[in-house]
């Protein structure tokens, strides 16, 4: 602004003479913007503000984000990873996979603290990406039982390449067996990150038969959560007849292992929970650690009493949250007829 000799509180109709625009002269930077105005001014009209980075003409954070943002083009991969229900941590371990982001071994900054580069899953070759998730011996176990049962012919090659096929094959937006593949997909990457950890941080070890087990738990319990229609054959092939979630009013026992809170209730009806008062002038409000297990019974027909004596409706609910008050938690519940279900929160 000095270098047009305009000052701060110039307005606009101080650049206007004789229903003409007339610039200052200046800096070239300056005479550009000025070029670039090519419309008459209005003298008469109302001013009105109008943000060139929206088609309605008006600012928004999203809009200035997309106007000054350097855009790119969408990865290939995008359908096949992010997909209306997928599961978001699923999905990020596998866009990490696919752009090698993870923390295998081949990764100088993980070599700097482990030695041993060997794969903890076969112990048989260095651990990299494609290794470790598509040459593994362990991996291939678990990847040929997966994509046997979601009935996926999964050509002759690893990593990119067979991410690149998939992402061709198998986002249909419409098909229900792409979307069953892409769940696969995710899940396998995911189960095999997660053991791979378990085994370098904790020392534990899983069978690729146990783990393999796990996963198709894992996709059974995300079909059952599917709120559109089923094929019939995939409902045969993973036993989901009389086994949806069911909403039945059946009442049951919650109760905290740690501090003996309690309450009853029914399915899809959330309730406060309180612990009983000491009277000793303990408020009631409990934080619960991280990953707490909830136990939930199923309660007496009659007198609404947990009954421990019967297993099959046990269900674990599983507190994703790091720091929760007991006693401000609402928990919502939905029983199942077939198997236990996890509650995320």
């Amino acid at each position: 602004m000095a270098s047009t000799g305009l000052t701060w509180t110039a307005t606009v109709s101080s650049i206007i003479r004789d229903g003409n625009w007339d610039f200052p002269s200046g800096q070239p930077e300056m005479q550009e913007i000025w070029n670039s105005i090519n419309f008459l001014p209005q003298p008469h009209k109302e001013d009105t503000v109008i943000w060139q980075g929206n088609i309605s003409g008006k600012f928004s954070i999203s809009s200035a984000w997309e106007y000054i943002r350097k855009k790119k083009a969408q990865s290939p991969l995008a359908d096949l990873i992010w997909f209306s229900g997928h599961v978001p941590r699923y999905a990020f371990t596998l866009w990490l996979a696919s752009r090698e982001r993870l923390s295998t071994m081949d990764r100088p900054h993980v070599q700097r603290i482990i030695s041993d580069n060997v794969c903890v899953l076969c112990r048989e070759s260095p651990e990299t990406h494609g290794h470790l998730f598509f040459e593994c011996g362990y991996s291939r176990e678990l990847w040929e039982v997966i994509a046997s049962k979601v009935h996926l012919n999964i050509p002759n090659m690893n990593g990119i390449p067979l991410l690149m096929w998939a992402a061709t094959n198998c986002t249909g937006k419409k098909r229900f067996d792409h979307l069953l593949s892409r769940h696969a997909l995710l899940i396998a990457t995911y189960f095999v990150w997660q053991e791979r950890n378990r085994r370098v941080f904790q020392n534990q070890w899983k069978t690729s038969r146990t783990l393999t087990g796990e996963a198709l738990h894992q996709l059974r319990t995300l079909l059952l959560q599917h709120t559109k229609p089923i094929p019939e054959w995939a409902m045969n092939e993973w036993n989901l007849q009389g086994a949806e979630l069911s909403s039945s009013a059946v009442p049951v026992h919650l109760a905290h292992p740690y501090s003996g809170q309690e309450a009853s209730l029914q399915p899809d009806v959330q309730v406060q929970l309180a612990r009983p008062s000491s009277g000793q002038g303990d408020s009631g409000q409990h934080d619960v650690p991280a990953h707490s297990v909830v136990q939930v019974h199923p309660a007496h027909p009659t007198t609404g009493q947990g009954d421990s004596s019967q297993p099959r409706g046990y269900v674990q609910a599983q507190i994703a949250r790091s720091m929760l008050s007991w006693a401000e938690m609402a928990v919502s519940f939905r029983s199942t007829r077939a198997q236990p279900i996890s509650l995320a929160e």
